[in-house]
């Protein structure tokens, strides 16, 4: 998906989690994407700081997000456009299977939107 020849980040216009029925922000400003294949995404929410880090394999995203000094929560993301549709469950620890059963089957609990322009030049200038 990101297969580039150097680094670079992605704006990002919107992250949230979903939990108990009810939407809650994020603020995550980007996504850094370094050519080795690593991601890494900083942030905060109601929780506290954080940290993302993690890699793409096989049109999937795997992260690991560790709060500052607390827990760490584990993702499974799927790019659907300019949307990272990313699956997370609190009672697993590091479950990949059960994220991509959920995302194929359109069942996603946290997103990053990226911003929709930068996203598209960034996708125009893979392809070159």
């Amino acid at each position: 998906m990101f297969n580039r020849k150097d680094d670079f980040s992605l704006i990002i216009t919107k992250s949230c989690y979903y939990q108990n029925g009810k939407e809650y922000l994020t603020n995550i400003p980007y996504l850094h994407y370094k050519k080795d294949g690593v991601l890494t995404l900083n942030g905060a929410d109601d929780i506290g700081e954080f940290n993302f880090q993690g890699y793409e394999k096989d049109g999937y995203f795997y992260l690991e997000k560790q709060y500052t000094g607390k827990h760490k929560i584990f993702y499974t993301g799927k790019l659907e456009e300019n949307n990272l549709k990313l699956y997370y469950n609190p009672y697993c620890i590091q479950d990949s299977e059960d994220g991509i059963l959920n995302l194929d089957n359109g069942v996603f609990n946290a997103l990053i939107v990226f911003d929709e322009n930068h996203f598209r030049l960034m996708q125009d200038d893979q392809e070159d």
